[in-house]
């Protein structure tokens, strides 16, 4: 969907934002485009691991991954973006966990700390998450995630000052 979109752009890294199946099971195929893939030491050695199992697919175990640690902070950008990668670990949801903020559109992209219109917004998760934005300073009107909806401007104040109802899909 990238390449449809923007087909002139090559796609140089893929952001792993933790070591849960469901957003590492398609890293092989990354690894073997050569991507580099930008995560933390914990979900590194775990990439690791699964490029090495026994398995047909585009790496196949032979390629090594390449990996760009976050420490807690890392900065990518080019002529027209950036994005900065924040580890804001150790949360209820996974010791390590990445997000991605893009400071001039004030989007930021999650995954798992609040999934807006598919789980509550007041769980311990999404309360933690919320406390974090807050106290990074993080200047947001828009979040993002793999699972949920989009929070627009509106969403995303109502949940910081902890007013947003309890939504399922509505």
């Amino acid at each position: 969907k990238i390449k449809e979109t923007i087909p002139d752009k090559p796609i140089r890294f893929v952001v792993q934002s933790h070591h849960h199946g469901d957003h590492l099971a398609g890293i092989r195929e990354y690894i073997g485009k050569g991507l580099i893939v930008v995560t933390t030491p914990a979900t590194a050695r775990t990439v690791e691991k699964i490029n090495q199992t026994n398995h047909y697919g585009p790496s196949n175990g032979k390629l090594v991954p390449k990996l760009k640690l976050v420490n807690r902070t890392l900065c990518l950008r080019d002529n027209s973006l950036t994005a900065n990668i924040i580890d804001m670990g150790p949360t209820l949801h996974s010791d390590e966990m990445l997000i991605i903020h893009f400071p001039n559109e004030r989007i930021l992209f999650q995954a798992d700390m609040v999934n807006y219109g598919e789980w509550p917004v007041d769980d311990a998760i999404s309360i933690e998450f919320s406390q974090k934005i807050k106290n990074l300073n993080i200047p947001v009107d828009m979040i993002v995630g793999v699972h949920g909806r989009i929070m627009g401007k509106r969403e995303v104040n109502k949940f910081l000052n902890g007013s947003l109802q309890n939504e399922f899909g509505n």
